[in-house]
């Protein structure tokens, strides 16, 4: 076969693959049909070389062994020779190498003689491994038959199974234990193509099955699985198997990630479209990506639960002794760390006996789950569980029995849902299992999120968990009925997908089961409003002006009670950090305390008391002060200079650093002791930082005489030197001075971060006060997620008629409303819009989601009355933020 012939053949091979998943044998055909395409060029070039020929062997290992190749796989091959090799057949070995290379062949071969192959296979075990699948292609087949025979006399079966799922534990914590993560490896990760390898591996030694034959067979020829079983396992197997078939095509390489970048093009490619979809009286769209991906989730996950059943078999065959079972109870049994039924069981009949058991794992740290006969019997009649559950009076009970367990209720329903209990007792959960959020914050599928959450929600009523966050701890600490914590968990997401106001839809749900499950009504009514204002908490921190009394007060209008405002506080911390690991900060667990404690305030009739508050957070900032040696009254010039709004808008800790600075070169600077430094045309600019008191990044002052641009100025710089402001504070003092507070991230802070500090002070101090052209903003790249689920921007400017940050109302404030995908040089971009259209930025609420943005600005700019200004304002913004 010519080199020309081959490609030519295997191009179209390829290109028959159809714009769907195969089953499995119309997959095995093809990829039986390439391996053997493989075999006859193999095989001809191999019989070009006489002394190969007749000396050595030719074997194909690996995923080439066992005939199971994908588009551009690697094709492993062992050359065995003997130990006496002449220099003749190395030549040869060498030009039959040259020759696949010139094909094109991305070969991945190994030359050793039968005794180096065994000791490489005792010392490695991947050696090992890929030994098992050999399989003779050509030449001195007696050398690869002495080979596989000292490899079972040298091999034991058990310690090798022992040992590959060892290995499997690695892996999976490489990819962080979740199958379910947003860009999955669908070979690599949890559930993948090599969880089904391993398997395949494990049968091996102690069965005589040819390395060809699928693993699933084998499976039902050893009793692993029934008939069924296998081949519900084959239909995972193949829809994986077929994603990396395309993905392969579509890359044009062996990539097996399913990046963002590929999710949509692979969803055309294996024939999915976008679907509408009416819920509610809305109508959605359901994207070809998040289908593609919801299958392939469910496949993964199905098929984990047909290898778990195997694997405990094979655990079983191989184990030294037999499992000695301990009665636990009339019905149940422990044997080997594992559930077990001690006689028939009709879950159907009598689904108690499934609450039983899991009651019975949560209340058993010791147990890993129920065993291999007790999973079949779950299985056989999952799909009638629905109906049973519903049937049964007694689920809801068992449900709030287990939600109310002193421990193991995070432990056990993670168990529920990857048993796909979950979604039995809970239908409106099934939409939800392996759906995917491109909303640029969620980074895990709604489902896995929930769960997320729960755990997070759970550890505030854990004392071993108390020094995480301290403050969430004591507010648990007084909390009743805390488990209506965690069934909001569960119903707070339960909507999404489903079009409309997803808490809204998910509040009707809850109220439902509620009503379902005998809730009392404080308690039902405490759930709902859960599930309904989840988001509440959240937008008003972070969007609003919490030193404004009427946002505090409109916002503890909306609280029922001290347990609604107390429950959701505890709520909306966990929700924020089981959104995404990048979103949680400590300043925005500032943001969420401030408004909480205000709040409780209120609800608690003893009024906000601007007055009090100011006199409190000067004395707590004095206290500060003292401790850090500042000689007494200094303090005196700078908190002259400011009202209380400045008291209000910053927290004790912050105030302090600001006077300890400022109050310091306002004593020692020459500009402050002239007779009218005002009267300076161009009056120099100060900057302070040091790192952020709270976690990672850097907190940056400003303080400077008020001026148009001044807001733009400073994020141009942050922008050159590759900072992102994380939140912005902005205050003018009533003598026009101007203090901007500015949190700014650093994915790690540098080993000298001193010498980053004084750069930022010298350098931006200078840029200030130099007055250059404002420079063009740095056109930075999206990130693929961005670039392939972008985000039409959103931007809202409305009247603003009340106290803005002076505190007088004023006909000329705005308040611009901006939701956006993030990248760099955004921020600037916007602030550069501002300033051409001489805006005056009275204060600002940075807030970045993952790699979404959602800002705030109170702008004050009369000339926006005019007809039209407000339209070129937004058209502007727009502008600025579609470049790409």
């Amino acid at each position: 076969m010519q080199v020309s012939d081959f490609s030519a053949r295997k191009n179209q091979l390829w290109a028959s693959l159809p714009a769907q998943a195969l089953d499995a044998p119309s997959l095995q055909t093809l990829q039986s049909a390439y391996a053997h395409l493989l075999d006859d060029f193999l095989q001809q070039q191999w019989q070009r070389f006489a002394q190969l020929q007749a000396h050595g062997c030719l074997c194909a290992v690996g995923g080439y062994g066992r005939a199971e190749l994908y588009p551009h796989s690697d094709v492993d091959v062992l050359c065995l020779l003997p130990a006496d090799a002449s220099e003749a057949v190395q030549q040869d070995w060498e030009a039959f190498f040259s020759a696949c290379w010139d094909a094109g062949l991305c070969l991945a071969s190994s030359v050793r003689n039968p005794e180096q192959c065994v000791q490489e296979a005792v010392a490695d075990l991947t050696v090992q491994t890929t030994l098992l699948e050999m399989r003779h292609l050509a030449g001195a087949r007696d050398l690869g038959l002495q080979m596989q025979s000292a490899l079972r006399q040298q091999s034991d079966a058990a310690l090798f199974w022992q040992a590959k799922q060892s290995e499997q534990d690695l892996r999976h914590a490489k990819h962080g234990h979740s199958a379910y993560a947003l860009e999955p490896n669908c070979k690599e990760s949890p559930g993948g193509l090599r969880d089904m390898h391993l398997l395949h591996w494990g049968m091996r030694l102690p069965t005589d099955a040819a390395p060809e034959q699928a693993f699933w067979q084998v499976a039902q020829q050893c009793e692993l699985l029934d008939v069924q079983q296998a081949q519900s396992l084959a239909a995972s197997w193949a829809f994986v198997a077929s994603v990396r078939c395309h993905l392969h095509l579509l890359a044009q390489r062996g990539e097996d990630r399913l990046l963002f970048d590929w999710q949509i093009p692979l969803a055309q490619a294996m024939g999915y479209t976008h679907v509408q979809e009416a819920s509610s009286g809305a109508i959605y769209t359901r994207s070809a990506s998040a289908a593609l991906m919801r299958d392939y989730y469910a496949a993964v996950k199905h098929g984990r639960q047909l290898l778990e059943i195997a694997r405990l078999r094979l655990d079983a065959r191989l184990a030294a002794q037999p499992c000695v079972s301990e009665p636990l109870d009339e019905d149940f049994a422990i044997c080997a760390q594992r559930l077990q039924l001690r006689g028939p069981a009709d879950f159907v009949h009598q689904p108690q006996l499934l609450w039983r058991a899991f009651a019975h794992y949560q209340a058993m740290p010791a147990l890993k789950g129920f065993d291999a006969d007790m999973l079949c019997s779950y299985y056989q009649v999952q799909a009638q569980l629905p109906d049973a559950l519903r049937a049964g009076s007694g689920s809801h009970a068992a449900f709030l029995q287990i939600l109310q367990a002193p421990r193991g209720m995070t432990r056990v329903l993670r168990y529920m849902n990857a048993l796909s209990f979950l979604q039995c007792y809970l239908p409106a959960f099934a939409p939800i299992v392996g759906q995917t959020q491109h909303d640029l914050m969620h980074a895990y599928t709604v489902d896995q999120h929930i769960l997320l959450v729960l755990a997070n929600v759970r550890r505030f009523f854990l004392p071993e968990f108390a020094s995480e966050l301290p403050e969430c701890t004591r507010v648990a600490a007084d909390l009743e009925q805390p488990w209506v914590l965690w069934l909001a968990a569960l119903f707070h997401d339960i909507a999404k997908g489903r079009g409309g106001d997803h808490s809204s839809l998910g509040a009707q749900d809850a109220a439902d089961f509620a009503a379902a499950a005998g809730l009392a009504a404080q308690d039902a009514d405490l759930l709902v409003f859960l599930v309904r204002e989840h988001l509440l908490l959240s937008q008003v921190a972070q969007k609003q002006d919490l030193s404004d009394p009427q946002v505090i007060a409109d916002f503890a209008a909306r609280m029922p009670s001290v347990r609604h405002l107390s429950a959701l506080y505890l709520f909306t911390v966990a929700d924020i950090r089981g959104t995404n690991p990048k979103l949680w900060s400590d300043w925005k667990g500032q943001l969420f305390s401030t408004l909480y404690r205000y709040s409780l305030r209120l609800l608690r009739g003893q009024g906000l008391d601007e007055a009090g508050v100011v006199t409190q957070r000067q004395a707590q900032a004095s206290q500060e002060l003292a401790r850090l040696a500042l000689p007494h009254q200094a303090q005196t010039a700078f908190w002259a200079s400011v009202d209380a709004q400045y008291f209000l808008r910053f927290e004790a800790a912050e105030i302090a650093w600001h006077t300890r600075v400022l109050s310091k070169l306002m004593a020692q600077h020459p500009y402050f002791r002239t007779a009218a430094p005002a009267a300076q045309e161009h009056p120099p600019a100060w900057v302070f930082a040091r790192p952020a008191p709270r976690g990672q990044g850097l907190q940056v002052l400003v303080y400077a005489r008020d001026q148009q641009d001044l807001f733009a100025r400073i994020c141009a710089f942050f922008d050159r030197v590759s900072l992102s402001v994380m939140e912005a504070k902005i205050y003018t003092a009533p003598n026009g001075w101007v203090l901007d507070s500015f949190e700014l991230v650093t994915h790690e802070m540098p080993e000298h971060y001193r010498e980053l500090l004084s750069m930022i002070e010298a350098e931006l101090a200078q840029a200030l006060q130099a007055r250059q052209p404002l420079p063009v903003p740095r056109q930075g790249r999206l990130s693929r997620r961005v670039r392939h689920f972008p985000m039409r921007p959103l931007l809202k400017l409305q009247a603003l008629p009340g106290n803005i940050a002076g505190g007088a109302a004023n006909s000329a404030a705005m308040q611009l409303d901006l939701a956006c995908a993030d990248r760099v040089g955004l921020l600037y971009s916007i602030a550069r819009v501002l300033a051409a259209q001489a805006v005056n930025l009275q204060s600002a609420k940075i807030v970045t989601l993952g790699e979404r943005v959602e800002d705030r600005f109170v702008l004050h700019a009369p000339q926006l009355q005019e007809p039209g200004a407000q339209e070129g304002l937004l058209a502007a913004l727009q502008a600025a933020i579609e470049v790409s």
